[in-house]
């Protein structure tokens, strides 16, 4: 599996089964069309990340179709979220990471990616913890 399908099934999860179903085989077959075509995964992977606010809002939009509470209200409901925030969190992390960096250009791209490790440690941390609570 790779971190695109990996991200696929992460923000599908919350989803009604066949969309999430439907969504995860389109990506997977996008992903094995794209190395079969000789697409490297780091490609694969930025690409990803850039379109990660693009699948939130297909999500959101599948979500208010079904009738289920947006995303953000999901902390009031389920602790889970923490999980899923982490997870697109080492998400961008990854993605930061491997962008190109010079002597000047290194620390912003290098903090942010430190950064987002930092929120995605959080945010997993939350849930571990609300979820050991109950």
């Amino acid at each position: 599996m790779t971190i695109t399908e990996a991200w696929c099934r992460t923000y599908t999860r919350l989803l009604p089964t066949e969309e999430a179903e439907c969504r995860q085989r389109e990506i997977a077959s996008h992903v094995h069309e794209a190395l079969e075509h000789g697409v490297s995964r780091s490609r694969l992977m930025r690409e990803a990340g850039l379109g990660m606010p693009a699948d939130l809002l297909w999500s959101a939009a599948v979500r208010r179709r079904a009738g289920l509470p947006a995303l953000w209200l999901i902390p009031l409901i389920d602790a889970s979220v923490g999980a899923i925030v982490g997870g697109a969190l080492i998400l961008l992390t990854l993605l930061w990471a491997s962008l190109p960096t010079g002597e000047e250009s290194g620390w912003p791209a290098r903090a942010l990616a430190y950064g987002a490790l930092a929120l995605a440690s959080s945010g997993h941390a939350v849930a571990i913890v609300t979820w050991l609570r109950r």
